[in-house]
């Protein structure tokens, strides 16, 4: 995947737009920083957020 919430705001926002939804766009921590498994815990920690 090539870009980040920002990068792709407008496509995101149209497409939650026309579809009548809702979407939540995870920001985490990317290597080489953040090493294996952050991304997936902070990812985890946001679906069980927004459940």
């Amino acid at each position: 995947m090539m870009g980040d919430a920002q990068t792709h705001a407008w496509l995101v926002s149209e497409l939650v737009r026309e579809a009548g939804a809702a979407a939540v766009v995870p920001e985490y921590g990317r290597t080489p920083e953040s090493r294996y498994p952050v991304a997936l815990e902070e990812c985890y920690a946001l679906l069980a957020w927004t459940v």
